[in-house]
């Protein structure tokens, strides 16, 4: 596997991570005048589900969901609905967002007939919209860690599903929320990962909080001398420099550009500002299909390859739809667009910057 190779040649001590970290003091920001082209992009990604709705898999619109609480957040915070009106678009959000909710709704059905074991096993975490819209933060490049050599390829789809099917409470599972087992939570704090595996231990945390185990985690983490915020960090930290590495990979194909979105949702809806840049931005937006979705870029053999290796990618497996559409990374590309665009509607705001800038001293 390409990414897996990168890893091993890159990955080989904890001086190779910092020297790659060090980097981000140099951090760009992105203009506020690409809001008007996030949007467009964002209804486009939108306008796909309400056509091709019933053709997507659970993954897809848990990427809605979460577009549809950042777009929540924005139009119920009293300042950034101020600057929404300010751009003159506070009447566009507002029915987009009751689109995405309509769609959110509807698709329940659909995602539970077409998928039972699967909708029972994760299906609260597309039941409604994203709730946990944490503020901005840095990341500390001084928490980043040598990888695990061994566990390169490790995939912990086996043992993560019902750990994530306890926590969450679903139906022959417990049905209680907030069961986290030793063997789980040694298994979602363990050190040393790479590639979705890593995006997945901070899905489960976020899943936890979602869920309303911010007091079971707690309680856990005293007894590790740890907190939540601490684990979050040490994810991201990792996640970045990772993302770094993975950007290097010429030229980009679908696995490459799934993987990197996803460590962008991930660490973004955690509030690490670092993951969001303009170029990457400029990735997002031209990585997105006429259509709306997401899918197709090149290099289709490789992808195709890859996708035969048992990796942690996703929950499940991707689903291919027509256009070279694929639903996972129409997912995360959607996610991601909502994630830029309250991004830039907040720097919109005169303390931004200094919010920003301040947050992690």
């Amino acid at each position: 596997m390409k990414l897996a190779c990168l890893f091993l040649l890159l990955f080989t001590s904890v001086g190779s991570f910092i020297e790659i970290t060090d980097k981000t003091e140099r951090q760009e920001t992105i203009s506020p005048s690409g809001i008007s082209h996030v949007l467009a992009a964002l209804e486009k990604a939108v306008l796909f589900y309400d056509q091709y709705g019933d053709d997507l898999n659970l993954d897809a619109y848990f990427g809605l969901r979460i577009a549809q609480g950042f777009l929540y957040d924005l139009t119920r915070q009293k300042k950034t609905t101020k600057a929404l009106l300010k751009s003159g678009i506070y009447m566009q959000v507002t029915r987009l967002q009751d689109l995405v909710s309509r769609i959110g709704s509807k698709s329940l059905t659909v995602l539970r007939r077409s998928n039972p074991h699967y909708y029972n096993l994760v299906g609260y975490t597309v039941s409604q919209p994203w709730q946990t819209v944490k503020g901005y933060k840095r990341i500390d490049p001084n928490l980043t860690t040598a990888f695990n050599k061994r566990k390169l390829l490790d995939d912990i789809l086996q043992e993560y599903e019902p750990c994530l099917a306890k926590l969450l409470g679903s139906p022959g599972y417990g049905n209680k929320p907030c069961d986290v087992s030793e063997e789980c939570w040694e298994l979602m704090v363990r050190p040393g990962e790479v590639g979705y595996v890593l995006t997945h231990q901070a899905l489960y945390f976020l899943f936890g909080e979602q869920r309303g185990c911010l007091e079971t985690f707690s309680k856990k983490m005293k007894e590790y001398k740890s907190s939540l915020e601490s684990v979050y960090d040490k994810i991201c930290s990792n996640v970045y420099t990772q993302l770094l590495l993975v950007e290097r990979v010429q030229p980009i194909t679908r696995i490459d550009a799934d993987l990197m979105m996803e460590q962008s949702v991930v660490c973004g809806m955690l509030g690490y500002f670092e993951f969001l840049t303009p170029q990457r931005l400029a990735n997002v937006l031209q990585w997105q299909r006429p259509s709306g979705c997401y899918g197709y870029i090149k290099n289709e053999d490789e992808f195709s390859k890859q996708q035969r290796s048992r990796t942690m990618r996703k929950l499940l497996m991707g689903k291919e739809l027509s256009d070279g559409c694929e639903s996972h990374i129409t997912g995360v590309g959607t996610a991601l667009l909502s994630i830029y665009f309250r991004f830039l509607i907040v720097n919109e705001l005169p303390d931004t910057n200094s919010t920003v800038a301040t947050s992690r001293a």
